[in-house]
């Protein structure tokens, strides 16, 4: 069901603006390639460890890693993104929606 609110945050890297969908779920921060090259950061990624396995249980390997700089609400906040050939949305995992304050858990009595 379609409530209307998406779980979504736009954050800056490298002068452009990315789309985020929040997922509590990863324990990572993921992206495609063509958003990835799309911001125009000409340099090669670092070698990745993770294989990637999505809520339906396809596995994927990363091309590879990068630390990006992203801005959000001023701040400069340097996160690390697995970068995926395929074209999906680009997923802020949970260390970084709570890092950013994007989500808290609340305790319930």
């Amino acid at each position: 069901m379609d409530d209307g609110d998406d779980w979504t945050q736009d954050l800056i890297i490298n002068r452009r603006n990315v789309t985020f969908n929040l997922d509590t779920g990863a324990k990572c921060n993921m992206m495609s390639a063509q958003t990835f090259n799309s911001l125009e950061i000409r340099c090669k990624l670092n070698k990745s460890t993770y294989k990637l396995v999505a809520y339906f249980g396809h596995k994927t390997a990363p091309l590879g890693k990068k630390s990006l700089t992203c801005v959000y609400t001023g701040q400069k906040h340097k996160r690390e993104f697995e970068i995926v050939q395929q074209n999906v949305p680009a997923i802020l995992g949970k260390p970084t929606c709570t890092k950013l304050g994007l989500v808290k858990r609340v305790y319930m009595m």
